[in-house]
């Protein structure tokens, strides 16, 4: 017999094959070489990652339960609850938003209809309201008052609605689903199609008792189409999730329900801390044989403490026995409480996603101490639910809105647009528009925009950093390096700037009406007596060739070509000049003409008056001339050229 035990396999009297008489499956060996091949870290000695010893995993994760009544109530009375509900919608519309009508010549009155349309029909309440009770409650609807001669229950059809009389917000508990798209080849298929209406309302009561009845409900069961609705589904992370939700089945989950409970440890930890405030200072009485006293005589004692209490009244003092009596107070240990305050604000902060500052309404130097970036961190993520959230609505009203105003033909390109949420200080805005400012100077010197587009997009209603571009004109156009020898250019330095065409502020003495000698030199006069003088856009133009004239070299003259009237160039003679189309053009194009037989040196400079861009003037000495001629160009106001010509 080995170890008590017999041959056959059993134990003799007095032998046990579990002598520790712990059960096997109990017995450490026993569950450590159980489990040792199992995933993940499992300790035999500690008991770490066995779900029998290990206390982490007795914990899981359960979303918790919140009935409509509780959701209603929370956001009515905790103000923490309310501010993580309300606040993003508020931040989304705080600075309001501009309607632009980019073709407004057409629709000048388009714009202000919209407004007064949105105004009536308070779209930006109604939108805010229903976005909250989302948050809330779980889901919201709009029902759009359209009126396209259907009922509620056909689709609706945008093209033949005519006005859009009402908006109404409905809460989740009032809309129920009665019929949903089977077709498994549609594209809504499994969604609602059909809603029933059941207008929720708390009747009884008395005109004092607080009980009230808001709406009354349909006469008769109403059903409404989807398409008349604008419906907020609420928190969904899968269809199949839980149906505990707070409005039922069809709807998601409240914000609250992953608020509750850090909501609760915050008001719990923060009442506490109240009470502590309260009894900061606790009085404390000692009497000699106190408990000697009260098991003796009840009624002594009972009459002591009232003559205590009196005599603190009458004489403003603690009255007590010298020899037998001591008065001192307390005061409550408040270490640690401070801190575990700012901790349990960070969380919450976390929870309800929002700065510590702004969920306080508190400086930057309280709680949490943020900067300057997390509440621009905070407001780029508002702007992401403008983007995402609010604007698609804004414009599915808004489109609506014009369709009904104007029958036919609408705008084709407009825009909404929200105004910045962080407010720039008055020496942040200086330094801001300086910057503008020389950003568009380079895009007109570079031909991409027109001193009128940005003067209109700074100053036309409230300054702007936003450029809107005239889409019915062409850019005015780049323009190209001057050519190597152009007065001016960096190839003849100190001649003065690319583009200030130097040289054009010498009278020229052969034009008439001026002396017939010229200064410095003895050039004889040029000016023809068949040759027609003209004012063109201010200037005295001597018409060589009109247009539709031949020149030489059998050339048709496509525009006007002449000369300015008492002007010499640069280069000693008259400044030529094409005249275009549109003589109210406010700016004067310079062509620096090259040369045979490579084309790259300069030659002289070409004056194209009377062209509405760069990409005018430059298409019209190419089709007159010659490309290969094209040796990049300058632009400037009319009246700097004026000046230039006639100082």
């Amino acid at each position: 017999m080995y170890g008590g035990r017999r041959k056959n396999g059993t134990f003799s009297k007095g032998h046990s094959g579990n002598p520790s008489g712990v059960r096997n499956d109990k017995h450490p060996d026993h569950w450590g070489s159980a489990i040792k091949h199992l995933d993940g870290w499992v300790s035999s000695q500690t008991g770490i990652g066995h779900p029998a010893y290990d206390k982490r995993l007795s914990h899981r994760m359960r979303a918790p339960t919140l009935s409509y009544a509780e959701a209603i109530e929370i956001w009515r009375a905790d103000d923490i609850a309310k501010r993580a509900i309300e606040a993003p919608i508020d931040e989304c519309f705080r600075q309001g938003y501009e309607i632009t009508i980019s073709d407004e010549g057409k629709f000048d009155d388009l714009k202000e209809a919209v407004e007064d349309k949105i105004e009536e029909l308070r779209l930006n309440h109604c939108i805010k309201r229903a976005k909250c009770m989302d948050r809330a409650l779980g889901g919201a609807a709009l029902l759009i008052g359209a009126n396209d001669q259907r009922a509620l229950d056909q689709p609706l059809i945008p093209a033949e609605v005519t006005s859009i009389d009402w908006l109404t917000v409905l809460e989740p508990i009032e809309l129920q689903p009665c019929d949903y798209y089977n077709d498994p080849t549609a594209a809504k298929y499994g969604e609602v199609e059909y809603y029933q209406l059941t207008a929720f309302t708390t009747y009884g009561g008395t005109a004092n008792s607080g009980v009230t009845q808001e709406r009354l409900p349909p006469p008769t069961e109403l059903r409404i189409h989807e398409s008349r609705l604008i419906v907020f589904g609420g928190i969904k992370v899968s269809r199949y999730q839980v149906h505990n939700n707070v409005a039922g089945s069809l709807w998601g989950d409240s914000k609250l329900t992953s608020l509750i409970e850090v909501l609760r440890d915050f008001n719990v930890s923060w009442h506490a801390a109240g009470l502590l405030a309260v009894d900061f200072g606790q009085p404390v009485i000692s009497i000699d044989n106190l408990m000697l006293l009260v098991a003796k005589n009840p009624a002594d004692f009972q009459a002591r403490m009232r003559a205590l209490e009196q005599g603190r009244s009458t004489a403003r003092a603690i009255l007590i026995d010298a020899k037998k009596e001591k008065f001192e107070r307390q005061s409550t240990n408040l270490n640690g409480i401070p801190e575990l305050l700012n901790g349990l604000s960070m969380r919450l902060a976390a929870a309800v996603d929002m700065p510590l500052t702004l969920l306080m309404g508190m400086s930057p130097k309280g709680l949490g101490n943020e900067g300057e970036s997390d509440v621009r961190f905070y407001y780029d993520r508002i702007r992401g639910k403008q983007v995402t959230e609010i604007e698609p609505l804004l414009r599915f009203f808004v489109k609506m809105i014009m369709a009904t105003i104007r029958k036919r033909k609408l705008p084709k390109k407009w825009c909404i647009s929200f105004h910045e949420l962080w407010q720039m200080t008055d020496a942040e805005k200086a330094q801001a528009r300086l910057t503008q400012m020389r950003t568009d100077s380079m895009a007109i010197k570079s031909g991409v925009l027109y001193p009128q587009e940005v003067r209109d997009s700074r100053f036309g209603g409230g300054y702007s950093f936003e450029t809107q571009i005239d889409e019915s004109k062409k850019a005015p156009g780049f323009l190209a390096t001057p050519p190597n020898g152009t007065p001016g250019s960096p190839h003849n330095p100190g001649v003065g700037a690319v583009h200030a065409v130097g040289g054009y502020a010498r009278k020229n003495p052969t034009s008439k009406g001026q002396p017939a000698t010229p200064e410095g030199g003895d050039k004889p006069p040029t000016t023809r007596k068949d040759d027609e003088l003209v004012m063109f856009a201010g200037f005295p133009v001597v018409m060589e060739c009109p247009a539709g004239s031949v020149r030489f070299e059998a050339r048709v003259m496509k525009y006007a070509y002449g000369y300015i009237d008492g002007a010499l160039g640069a280069d000693g003679e008259e400044v030529d000049v094409y005249l275009g189309p549109d003589e109210s053009a406010q700016w004067v194009y310079v062509v620096h003409q090259t040369k045979q037989p490579d084309f790259e040196l300069y030659d002289e400079d070409k004056v194209m008056l009377g062209f509405s861009s760069a990409n005018a003037a430059r298409d019209a000495y190419i089709e007159q001339y010659d490309e290969r001629f094209f040796g990049g160009m300058s632009m400037m106001p009319i009246e700097t050229f004026r000046r230039k010509i006639f100082p």
